[in-house]
C-alpha cells in the first residue's frame, strides 16, 4: 500500500512539474477557486487517477535534521 502511495505521489509530482512549465505563459483565471472547495471526482470521468488530497509536512529539528511526511488520498477509477 505504501509503495502504491509513493508511486502515485511521484506521478503527481512529475505531472505538476511538467504542467507548470507548459502553462507558464498563460494568464491566470479571472476568479481563482476557493481553497476550501474540493473538486468532485465525478467532474473528472476520463481520468484514471483523481488526487483528492495531498499534504506535505516538513519538520525541522534543532540538530539540523528534518523529517518529511507526504500523505496522498487518490481515487482510482
Amino acid at each position: 500500500m505504501r509503495f502504491l502511495l509513493r508511486i502515485l505521489a511521484l506521478v503527481f509530482l512529475g505531472i505538476v512539474s511538467f504542467s507548470h512549465a507548459a502553462t507558464a505563459q498563460t494568464p491566470p483565471p479571472s476568479s481563482p477557486p476557493s481553497p476550501t472547495q474540493k473538486p468532485d471526482s465525478s467532474a473528472f470521468p476520463k481520468e484514471a487517477i483523481v488526487i483528492e488530497d495531498l499534504l506535505v509536512r516538513v519538520r525541522q529539528e534543532n540538530d539540523g535534521t528534518s523529517v518529511r511526511e507526504t500523505t496522498l488520498r487518490a481515487k482510482i477509477q
